[in-house]
């Protein structure tokens, strides 16, 4: 297992910087072995050690110590000491402009007609808190779905099995191979200092041969404060679901948007058994509508769709039920359903507004 970053624009990677021992000279009537290196230098800067100095020249005695700079009263002086290793460089702390940076989940397998569902966590990228400003996902064949969601104290971890039934903040989410989500001028997602990143992944693989992959993102972000209006994720999730074996069915639910915001995208997340999806305004307007369920496209507003006061939101999702079992709500794409609306808007109180 490999965590791997990419740091672009000046961002600094933290390494753990090993500091060295100061060696004490062994005694003899020759005088004393010059000092062994000294102490590795470490902290913020990353600087090496100092070399030790050995002892000055003389003749009998005790024998020299080495150490930061090694001293001896009598006896022949003292080999130089060698200098420690450099130490890392610190990571963190407030930066201008803005910074791009690259994460990279662990490679995984997932079988011939198999579905998976895996996570993965990844500290604070930035060392700070920021506003992301652009978010860029990829990928490979297979994939159904990935949300990268804030995880508080999130550190570097290696892929592991998870649920696909998981809800909360995030800075980005994807339904398709390749997807690049920016905000307007002006405006960002705030990730805070104590929050890292947990990828959920979700991939179905229909091929008739095992496959091996992974997700990429990459994100832009400037110093917090930065962005003039705080963005948010909007998520209508209708559980509802229940559609006899072999027949059509429908699941509608109307929740409110937050009022006096601009929706910036809106799109759908169903199964492999939805067949039609339609959101419509409380005035009737029709905001989005799809029939793809595995990647479907996003509606975008430019500069961004206003309800007003009048912020229903009403969606339906349409379903053809060929199991012999009846269709309800559930994580599989093989064997379950989901009717989900989700989008960005600003600017926004707090990071998501959520309609379970």
């Amino acid at each position: 297992m490999q965590n791997r970053w990419w740091v672009l624009g000046g961002a600094a990677v933290v390494l753990s910087a090993c500091g060295g021992r100061v060696d004490d000279s062994p005694s003899g009537d020759d005088g004393g072995v010059g000092g062994k290196g000294g102490t590795v230098g470490a902290g913020s800067n990353g600087r090496g050690g100092v070399s030790g100095k050995g002892g000055t020249s003389g003749r009998g005695g005790t024998s020299g110590r080495g150490g930061a700079a090694g001293s001896g009263s009598s006896g022949r002086g003292g080999a130089a000491g060698v200098g420690g290793a450099d130490g890392a460089g610190g990571s963190g702390g407030s930066f201008s402009g803005t910074r791009t940076i690259t994460l990279r989940s662990d490679d995984f397998v997932v079988e011939a007609g198999g579905e998976a569902f895996k996570c993965q966590t990844f500290r604070n990228p930035f060392g700070t808190s920021v506003d992301v400003f652009r978010s860029e996902s990829h990928m490979p064949q297979g994939s159904h779905h990935m949300i990268a969601f804030f995880e508080t104290e999130a550190s570097d971890g290696s892929v592991y099995d998870c649920s696909g039934l998981e809800f909360g903040d995030r800075v980005h989410s994807a339904q398709v191979p390749d997807y690049v989500h920016e905000y307007p001028p002006g405006v960002g997602l705030r990730m805070n200092a104590n929050e890292g990143l947990r990828f959920n992944m979700h991939w179905l693989n229909t091929s008739s041969k095992r496959i091996t992959v992974h997700t990429e993102l990459t994100l832009t972000a400037g110093a917090a404060g930065s962005a003039k209006y705080a963005a948010g994720f909007l998520f209508m999730n209708n559980m509802n679901i229940n559609v006899a074996p072999h027949a059509q069915g429908t699941a509608t639910k109307t929740c409110s948007a937050p009022p006096n915001v601009k929706i910036l995208d809106l799109v759908s997340h169903m199964h492999m058994r939805a067949t039609h999806v339609v959101a419509k305004s409380q005035s009737g307007k029709v905001l989005y509508e799809s029939k793809e369920w595995d990647h479907p496209t996003a509606a975008t507003f430019d500069p961004g769709l206003e309800l007003g006061t009048e912020t229903d939101i009403t969606w339906t999702c349409t379903y053809q039920n060929n199991l012999d079992i009846p269709l309800s709500f559930g994580e599989s794409a093989a064997s379950n359903e989901m009717c989900i609306i989700s989008g960005t808007f600003y600017p926004a109180e707090s990071r998501s507004h959520s309609c379970l």
